[in-house]
């Protein structure tokens, strides 16, 4: 117990603060730390850094089959994790802007979200284009939806992988949806956790969003630990070897066949005319060389094959040969 001091003992010290022979000692100001009842954190640090982790390994599989999907440099870097409200989620959004809605069977919807801008330039370079947006933003055709619905489907495999080790989530058909204000999945003070990314298609940079609702993560969010995600087995090299080759066997290549070649001056093709022979460097009896995207592939003879013109491969190039063994 705490020790009493007499009425004496008490004049004493008084007598002497007075004097100056005693110091007060002020005690340290408590820190008030403001809480908002209407938001309340729902997920810990931890929670929200394996939610990171997760998206992290979402951007990097999503990355590397956009690149052979588009043909071009494409990638996906997760810039923050971050719980808000619904409400506010759906007021920082541009309008119009492009909404890829999936629901969450008997739960809600996840949403991704992504600029218009960059949404043009991704079908700008679908279509053959160099990936350059439209002057005008404007809601997407049935062409154009059904163009950015396959590339979204991209998004959604890698994103369902990543998740993998966590949940299995029982989806819904998505919806494509440009209103923000429009969009009313649940109420406006629901807790939502946005994952902002970064995405580049060559030159074109533009942010993202995935929003998950809380909700959606009630049943779970106490696996959401680095623990329980580190303790899944991670994918071995042949795992990326196949979704590598999975990949790669999806892309078209420009393959071509090479009769043989001719030096000749240019007085001499001024002169050429309907009817004229042009002799090339190989025999009619030689092979001639197959291409693909400009490179030395194999050698083949020319033919016919059910009425179109066509190419017997003999055999595979030296050069290929070699690089395969290497």
């Amino acid at each position: 117990m705490a020790e009493t001091l007499s009425q004496e003992e008490i004049d004493t010290l008084l007598s002497a603060i007075k004097a100056g022979q005693a110091e007060l000692v002020q005690t340290k100001e408590k820190v008030v730390r403001k809480y908002d009842f209407r938001r309340p954190d729902k997920l810990s640090k931890e929670q929200l850094r394996t939610i990171q982790m997760l998206h992290e390994n979402f951007a990097r599989g999503a990355s590397t089959e956009l690149a052979g999907y588009l043909r071009s440099a494409m990638s996906i870097s997760i810039v923050s994790v971050d719980q808000v409200t619904y409400q506010e989620y759906i007021r920082s959004l541009s309008d119009p802007t492009f909404m890829y809605l999936v629901p969450i069977i008997d739960v809600t919807s996840v949403i991704f979200e992504m600029s218009l801008d960059f949404v043009f330039a991704i079908i700008d370079k679908l279509l053959g284009g160099p990936g350059k947006p439209l002057r005008e933003v404007r809601e997407l055709t049935s062409v154009e939806a059904t163009l950015m619905n396959r590339v979204m489907d991209v998004y959604l495999k890698h994103w369902l992988e990543a998740w993998k080790p966590i949940v299995q989530w029982n989806l819904g058909k998505p919806t494509l949806e440009y209103s923000p204000g429009f969009v009313q999945i649940m109420p406006g003070s629901d807790v939502v956790i946005v994952i902002t990314y970064e995405e580049k298609l060559g030159e074109k940079t533009a942010i993202g969003t995935i929003c998950v609702p809380y909700m959606a993560m009630e049943g779970f969010v106490q696996n959401l630990t680095a623990h329980r995600w580190f303790g899944v087995s991670k994918p071995t090299p042949d795992d990326w070897k196949t979704t590598l080759m999975e990949v790669i066997e999806d892309i078209t290549v420009e393959v071509s066949a090479v009769l043989g070649e001719a030096s000749v001056g240019i007085g001499e093709i001024l002169k050429w005319n309907v009817g004229d022979v042009i002799e090339l460097s190989r025999r009619s009896d030689e092979e001639v060389d197959l291409l693909v995207e400009g490179n030395l592939f194999a050698k083949g003879i020319p033919g016919i094959y059910q009425r179109r013109k066509a190419l017997l491969v003999t055999g595979r190039s030296e050069e290929d040969r070699k690089e395969e063994v290497g």
